[in-house]
């Protein structure tokens, strides 16, 4: 999903700065079809519906896209919730997950720190994480962890196989 996301999301942004609106309501739509857990997505559509409020020219366009753009909003923060319900990210047994790398950094966004390093942990219980560490607003350290076993394995697993027979 990651490059997916990413591709959903830039290709958003250049319909919009070429003046494409409704391009790009298309594209994050088609995305959110297929991966309607993506964080980004859902921050994105609610960026594009709230862009659409500002500039609609008609009273009722104006009101219904800040109404879909508030409802996009809700889905994004309840995703960021889900998130922030499952743990408190301060260990590995309380780690958050995470299906994806972005989503890492989509909360660490949301709870306003600031990244200075991260790196792989793979415990013996069969489990991998992200172990980042962290600045919040006073400038404290702080450690988080997010459970990447998921995405972790699904990536391994592309190499697992040879895609080809060895030569003879």
């Amino acid at each position: 999903m990651e490059h997916a996301e990413r591709d959903a999301v830039d290709g958003a942004h250049a319909a919009w700065k070429e003046g494409h609106g409704d391009k790009t309501l298309d594209i994050l739509g088609e995305f959110l079809k297929k991966y309607p857990c993506s964080i980004i997505g859902w921050r994105t559509m609610a960026e594009a519906s709230e862009a659409w409020a500002s500039i609609a020219k008609d009273p009722e366009h104006k009101k219904m896209f800040a109404i879909v753009g508030k409802r996009e909003r809700e889905i994004q923060t309840n995703l960021m919730r889900s998130m922030l319900d499952s743990g408190d990210g301060k260990s590995e047994t309380t780690a958050y997950p995470a299906l994806e790398i972005s989503e890492e950094y989509e909360l660490i966004a949301w709870l306003h720190l600031k990244p200075e390093s991260q790196s792989l942990v793979h415990a013996t219980t069969g489990h991998t994480y992200d172990m980042l560490k962290l600045k919040d607003e006073a400038g404290n350290d702080l450690v988080l962890y997010f459970d990447v076993t998921n995405f972790w394995n699904a990536e391994n697993r592309i190499f697992a196989e040879p895609t080809q027979q060895a030569p003879k």
